[in-house]
């Protein structure tokens, strides 16, 4: 009995990001989020509505894993200003994106895949970006009162 209880205290505390709930804070503008879970892959969806100053700030804690990727998608209605700017920081003041959230466009869908250069022995090689803890997704230059859709999908 006791060896069944170590072991099903050692799984759980093996697997803590299955138990782990991604939140969000906004801090500017409006943004409504799902947080579906499937399949091993997380997904952070934002429906966002820019200030008066063409801003967005949001906190998103709880989320890690491996980038797998992001898109953009502006809403035809209210279409955000050419050349928006979304930028992903952690802890560190790393932009989870790798600079790829700079410069979207007003009227397509498009998506990235963020990658990081790491450099060995002066080989370098493109590695998919690692994240985890409290997250800041900034969106600037956006106009005012503007929307768009940002989806994010980590993988564990």
């Amino acid at each position: 009995m006791k060896k069944l209880i170590a072991l099903l205290i050692l799984g759980i505390l093996l697997i803590p990001s299955a138990f782990a709930e991604v939140r969000t804070s906004v801090s500017v503008g409006t943004v409504v989020v799902k947080k579906p879970y499937e399949r091993g892959l997380q997904v952070i969806h934002c429906d966002w509505t820019s200030t008066a100053g063409g801003a967005v700030t949001v906190a998103i804690t709880g989320l890690f894993g491996t980038v797998e990727r992001a898109a953009f998608a502006p809403v035809a209605a209210a279409s955000p200003s050419t050349n928006y700017d979304v930028v992903i920081t952690d802890l560190t003041g790393y932009d989870i994106l790798a600079t790829l959230g700079a410069n979207r466009s007003a009227t397509a869908v498009e998506n990235v895949v963020p990658k990081i250069a790491t450099v060995v022995s002066s080989a370098t090689t493109h590695e998919k970006v690692v994240t985890g803890g409290t997250l800041s997704l900034a969106i600037t230059n956006a106009g005012a009162a503007k929307q768009g859709k940002f989806t994010l999908y980590v993988s564990n």
